[in-house]
């Protein structure tokens, strides 16, 4: 199955997410902080990025960028409440697979990791 990582601050939503992406056979590997979700980048293959835009001290276009420069063929989620925002329209730029607005849509999670495994 697919391994999902979700750069995410709201400790229920993480879980909330791994609590229905694991019965399906997914792991998610929730980080909290753009350092640590670099270092997993180098470290290991993941079929999905899910990185909420909205984190406290985090440039959203520099850390996609960063996700895109290790693995050019990632699939990255930009993950937000506010997605008019014109930070959220300026995420768009970045070569980001799609913006999904808060909270996750679980079914469409599900289409794109059934997209990435088949």
């Amino acid at each position: 199955m697919a391994t999902v990582l979700a750069l995410e601050g709201d400790e229920l939503s993480l879980s909330s997410l791994q609590a229905v992406l694991e019965p399906f056979g997914h792991t998610v590997l929730p980080l909290a902080n753009h350092e640590t979700a670099l270092l997993a980048v180098r470290s290991r293959d993941f079929d999905l990025f899910l990185v909420d835009i909205q984190l406290e001290g985090l440039d959203p276009s520099a850390l996609i960028a960063g996700i895109l420069e290790i693995n050019p063929m990632a699939r990255v989620v930009a993950i937000t409440a506010y997605p008019k925002a014109p930070q959220s329209l300026e995420v768009l730029k970045t070569g980001v697979h799609s913006l999904m607005k808060k909270p996750y849509e679980i079914g469409r999670i599900l289409n794109l990791l059934a997209d990435v495994r088949s």
